[in-house]
């Protein structure tokens, strides 16, 4: 106890215990720690500017998928007599993946050629009567009218068996289609027709709906979902690197190829981010790791760098209006001290000016 103290406790004292409460109360006033001394029990929290690298990243989350994915539809109308693959199933380009029964279509064929001789005989028929016409016109033998009409129904004629044709080769085109195969090497992901199903296009619909989709499962990319300010940062050709959900600890290289423009919902957006609708496509490098399709992908970009840059923590820096500052440490209280900053992350920001290596900043506002 103070020296000079003590002699009036202990006169306190003796007045009794409401003495000694007061005596208690006058001590602590006196003595009680300096919660702007760092050097007092209870100081703040204060960190050391210091020298280093800031790397201000963009962590997103993807899903590994196929660069190319090919829907099959039929050109032609009818029913599957024959599924050669199931979903899952490898297959090499040109390979039978299903036939449509061509019965119909050999029926209709036959049809249109019959319709097409016809139109052949009416066309010569009428070319005969529009030069017999001609000549008798010419002799004064026929009013013009007649020969007139006569050149038209050649014409027309004409017309009639070149369209005649026309159906005749497009029947003939659909027959070569019956038998759908792959357009390239991959993998069926895709399964959306059985045997027996009637199949093809209406005049509402001309192609009719997906049978199935062959992805190229050698050409892989990441797709992610990323906010309007993630995507702001985002350029095409901007180097990323990432990593598997199933292998965390080995890292793979790749370069943003595209960034959507326009939000666009999807199933992707619902499972990883709610709030992010755009979309943006990563490039794998060539690599021989097992990338499985749908495998889930943790994407870090570099947003911003500065390598040996005075830096603080992120916590020492506060604001006010446009001013930054920050309460540089001193033996007794502290100092408001006005900084210019520069880049930051999560943790750290680089001061540009108003500090010196090794001055030491408050983390909390001081009271």
């Amino acid at each position: 106890m103070n020296p000079f103290l003590k002699p009036l406790a202990v006169k306190l004292a003796a007045g009794g215990g409401a003495a000694l409460v007061l005596a208690g109360i006058f001590y602590g006033l006196l003595v009680r720690p300096n919660q702007r001394d760092p050097d007092k029990a209870g100081a703040l929290r204060t960190a050391v500017v210091q020298k280093g690298d800031i790397v201000d990243r963009i962590k997103l989350r993807g899903k590994i998928v196929a660069s190319k994915q090919v829907p099959i539809f039929s050109e032609t109308s009818g029913q599957v007599v024959k599924l050669y693959v199931q979903e899952g199933d490898a297959v090499r380009k040109d390979q039978m993946l299903l036939r449509i029964d061509p019965t119909q279509l050999v029926n209709d064929i036959e049809r249109q050629r019959m319709l097409v001789q016809k139109s052949e005989i009416s066309m010569k028929n009428a070319d005969e009567d529009y030069k017999r016409k001609e000549a008798l016109y010419r002799e004064h033998f026929i009013p013009e009218s007649e020969w007139t009409e006569a050149k038209k129904a050649r014409e027309l004629s004409k017309i009639d068996y070149d369209l005649a044709n026309k159906e005749l080769d497009g029947l003939a085109q659909q027959l070569g289609k019956v038998n759908i195969k792959s357009p390239l090497d991959g993998i069926v992901t895709k399964k959306n027709v059985e045997e027996g199903e009637v199949v093809g296009g209406t005049p509402q619909n001309p192609i009719g709906k997906m049978l199935l989709t062959v992805t190229d499962a050698g050409d892989k990319k990441i797709e992610v979902k990323v906010t309007d300010v993630e995507r702001q940062a985002l350029k095409a050709g901007v180097p990323v690197e990432f990593w598997l959900d199933t292998d965390p600890r080995r890292r793979f290289r790749g370069t943003v190829s595209r960034v959507g423009a326009s939000a666009a919902e999807s199933e992707l957006a619902s499972q990883f981010y709610a709030a992010a609708p755009f979309k943006a496509e990563i490039d794998i490098e060539k690599t021989e790791a097992d990338m499985p399709l749908g495998a889930g992908a943790n994407v870090e970009i570099v947003r911003n760098e500065a390598k040996g840059v005075l830096a603080a923590p992120i916590e020492a820096v506060f604001h006010e209006g446009p001013e930054s500052f920050v309460y540089l440490v001193k033996r007794r209280g502290h100092e408001r001290r006005p900084v210019k900053t520069g880049t930051s992350n999560l943790n750290s920001i680089e001061i540009k000016e108003g500090l010196a290596q090794g001055e030491k900043v408050y983390l909390d506002e001081p009271s």
